[in-house]
């Protein structure tokens, strides 16, 4: 489970997190190591995005490193705890096997996503200014933060000033964060979504205080 929240985190956590919620559904049991599972793999979303950003924008990564490092703290600490725990009467399970990001089909998928949220930051920015773009991240956040971070990246220092490119993205990744611990309660059930959703709002909450703090 450790290694598949692993590797979820770097493909896709929001498909990491709504697998393991199917597992819940076959082994009640599992409730908490899988809902540990899914906060490591979020957590290490919150790493990929600063990623993703020192690629285009060393200096929104920089910005980025306190907020994102709140949240991959706080998801991680809290998945560790609960995956500590010892499952009483759980069964041997097969994990769902999570799709290759690599393939072509889903990498043309993403290219076009990616053109669409830039075209749409670049559009928003200029029209709306910050408010349009934290629209934008708030609404795109729910299915995906790597789009809406590289197009972020690009409008830092152009079109967004610092601060507001940091709190887009951070925007971003709490609404995708959140929308996760909803997916975890909505198949997982009432207990699953419990432990998603406190360690969510947590986390969140730790990086809204980063930003209050620091800008």
């Amino acid at each position: 489970l450790l290694l598949s929240a692993l590797a979820g985190g770097l493909a896709s956590s929001t498909a990491t997190t709504l697998s393991f919620a199917r597992l819940v559904r076959s082994n009640p049991a599992l409730c908490t190591w899988l809902a540990g599972g899914s906060l490591i793999s979020s957590g290490l979303m919150a790493l990929r995005v600063l990623v993703l950003a020192a690629a285009v924008n060393r200096p929104l990564a920089f910005a980025l490193a306190w907020p994102m490092g709140a949240f991959a703290l706080v998801l991680g600490a809290a998945g560790a705890l609960l995956m500590t725990r010892r499952p009483a009467g759980a069964g041997p399970q097969t994990i769902t096997t999570l799709a290759n990001p690599l393939e072509l089909g889903a990498a043309l998928k993403f290219a076009a996503l990616i053109a669409l949220i830039m075209l749409l930051g670049k559009v928003l920015a200029r029209a709306f200014g910050a408010i349009g773009v934290y629209g934008l991240a708030a609404l795109s956040g729910v299915a995906d933060v790597d789009a809406l971070t590289l197009s972020v990246s690009e409008l830092a220092g152009r079109d967004l000033v610092l601060a507001a490119a940091v709190l887009a993205v951070s925007l971003a990744v709490a609404s995708n964060t959140l929308s996760k611990a909803a997916i975890a309660a909505i198949v997982g059930g009432r207990k699953h979504g419990l432990l998603m959703g406190g360690a969510s709002l947590a986390a969140v909450a730790a990086a809204a205080l980063i930003l209050v703090l620091r800008f």
